[in-house]
């Protein structure tokens, strides 16, 4: 009888074991989630000075640009090679007042992309926008690959955030302007 008590003590005792680790992982996921946070947010402070500009009313007019990737070239298209070759253009003249510009600034500030980590490669740029402001002068380009998985804001190289899917910024550019040259 004494040895079923001393049984039913250690059975105890490894089940408070149990629940005291059970407790420790979800507490330290919970603080590795936190930190995931955190460092997501810092992340994307490059970002910022293009959400700056494009709230600001600086930005007046945009010119979308697309390269079909049916054409194939010899060499990834870069971002300016794409504003000389461009097969597609439209022009927003009063962009400011569009609900593209909105419709952009929530998929920049909803971002689904990160910061790249390798500045040296250069993606297949097929999709473009260039902003420019009043007097005509170019304040920011952004280019993305036709899969939409990689480009450049500004000078930064960007990246999708998650292993699968598309850029809502490059959705975003389909769904309004592909049904306009198919």
């Amino acid at each position: 009888m004494g040895q079923k008590t001393h049984h039913k003590v250690t059975g105890m005792s490894t089940m408070r074991w149990l629940l005291l680790g059970l407790l420790l992982v979800l507490s330290l996921q919970g603080c590795a989630e936190q930190r995931t946070g955190d460092s997501q947010r810092a992340a994307d402070q490059w970002l910022q000075p293009t959400l700056s500009l494009m709230r600001s009313g600086v930005v007046t007019r945009l010119e979308i640009i697309y390269l079909p990737k049916w054409i194939e070239t010899p060499v990834p298209v870069l971002p300016r090679q794409l504003e000389g070759a461009g097969y597609y253009r439209i022009s927003i003249e009063h962009f400011d007042e569009s609900k593209l510009k909105r419709d952009l600034l929530s998929v920049l500030e909803s971002s689904d992309m990160k910061q790249a980590t390798a500045p040296d490669w250069e993606p297949d740029c097929r999709w473009g926008c260039v902003f420019y402001n009043q007097a005509g002068v170019r304040v920011l380009g952004m280019y993305f690959d036709a899969a939409g998985v990689k480009g450049w804001i500004g000078k930064t190289p960007v990246t999708l955030r998650r292993r699968f899917g598309k850029l809502a910024i490059v959705r975003l550019l389909e769904s309004r302007c592909s049904s306009l040259w198919e």
